[in-house]
């Protein structure tokens, strides 16, 4: 069992909550312990890399836990304001997952997918997929101007042709089918 009080700092927290051998126990934690353990960070601290490691870490929790723990609307927008490529990736996964607009989460995906960083870009793509998984079951449909956006920012990828970002088509198809 981690002893999670031992880091004092609260980059070596941050560095700890996101290790993947910790990530199990991470995952397991009840909500309130691990909204102790990301106050202790969150509240105590500028540092850009502890930031977006929290980030991280509470991303993945998340996952783990859906709807266990509410994210501060300023840690990813921050985070997406970064000029680390990590960190603004991590920014797109926690807005996704927070209780951003559709309309905010949209224009952050399309800045992603715009990106000429593949890493970035491919975020912007398993984000995307994110966001329109979680309209299927509500048979949600998306309007017309940020399906276009999207759609927009989708083209050159689809037409890169290399099959470097992940689905493309298939996205688009996917975007099509939920128009208004």
């Amino acid at each position: 069992m981690i002893d999670w009080d031992k880091y004092r700092s609260p980059l070596e927290l941050a560095r700890q909550l996101w290790h993947i051998p910790n990530m199990t126990e991470l995952t397991c934690l009840p909500p309130s312990r691990f909204q102790t353990l990301f106050d202790r960070v969150y509240q105590s601290t500028d540092d850009e890399e502890a930031l977006w490691r929290l980030g991280g870490a509470t991303n993945d929790y998340l996952r783990a836990n859906p709807g266990s723990f509410c994210v501060p609307a300023e840690l990813p927008r921050r985070l997406l304001a970064s000029q680390n490529v990590d960190a603004r990736v991590v920014g797109l996964k926690l807005l996704n997952r927070c209780s951003a607009s559709d309309e905010e989460v949209v224009a952050a995906i399309t800045n992603a997918l715009r990106r000429r960083d593949d890493y970035e870009s491919n975020g912007g793509m398993v984000e995307l997929s994110n966001f329109l998984d979680r309209r299927i079951p509500m048979e949600a449909k998306l309007e017309q101007s940020m399906a276009e956006t999207l759609l927009c920012a989708l083209e050159p990828l689809v037409e890169d042709g290399d099959n470097r970002h992940f689905g493309a088509p298939q996205v688009m198809a996917r975007i099509k089918d939920l128009l208004i």
